[in-house]
Formats: C-alpha cells, structure tokens, sequence
C-alpha cells in the first residue's frame, strides 16, 4: 500500500483471499487471508476458490486485546509496520501486517498516543467491513 495514495479518505487494501466455508444459517461466507480468517455476506464462490477483497482504512479499529463481546465479528491478529502522523488533520495511518498482506488502519492521532502504538506491536485489528472484488 502506496503511503501517499493511502493517505487519502478513501485509503484502502487489497488483499487475496480463499473462500473456505459458507455458513447458509447466517448467510456468511468464511475466507482466509493466510492463517487469519475474516466473514462476509454470503457469497456464491464455490469453496476453495480464491479472491480478493478490499478493506477502507476507515473500516479497521484497533485494539491492544481480543475484544470478547463486539457487534465487529473480524477480528485479526496484526503486527503494527508503521505509523505515519497526519500533523495537518486529526488523523494517523497505521500500516499492519496481517499475515502476509498489509492492511491499513484510519484512527485518530489521539488513539495512537491512548494505545501507545510502536512499530512491531501487536493489536488486534477489527474489521467493520469487507468487500469481495469482482473478477
């Protein structure tokens, strides 16, 4: 993820995925991304194939542990890359490593400094939404 472009509002990942189950009861599909593991809506990709997904920086909250009871069901292990400062806006781009693909994460500078956010930390990155991009 280019830091320049990801800087903007609309600062994004792209990251390959494999369907690897779908849960009919909930209408969610289950995909890996390496060894982590993430739900979406119900999708009609047969089970093993691979995708890609896009996840808004904005759609990525980080936590210091495993929250136990959440509405945000994707929760990933991740280890923090780097933080780069946004002096010009309440904002910090955190790139994190999460498996072997980058994600990005939107937060403010304040939740930097209240989660005292370091490169090779380990968070917990909840994931509001994901979408499937289309072949």
């Amino acid at each position: 993820a280019s830091l320049p472009l990801a800087q903007h509002q609309e600062a994004a990942a792209v990251l390959d995925a494999v369907i690897a189950a779908h849960d009919t009861h909930y209408q969610l599909t289950q995909l890996t991304v390496g060894d982590a593991s993430l739900r979406v809506p119900l999708s009609a990709l047969p089970v093993g194939s691979r995708t890609r997904i896009r996840i808004l920086a904005r759609d990525v909250s980080l936590a210091l542990e495993s929250p136990q009871h959440s509405s945000i069901q994707n929760d990933l292990p991740a280890r923090v890359l780097d933080i780069q400062m946004q002096n010009d806006a309440p904002y910090a781009l955190v790139r994190l490593a999460v498996a072997d693909a980058v994600l990005l994460a939107r937060i403010t500078r304040r939740a930097v400094d209240q989660l005292q956010l370091v490169p090779n930390m380990i968070v917990h990155a909840q994931v509001k939404a994901v979408a499937l991009i289309p072949h």
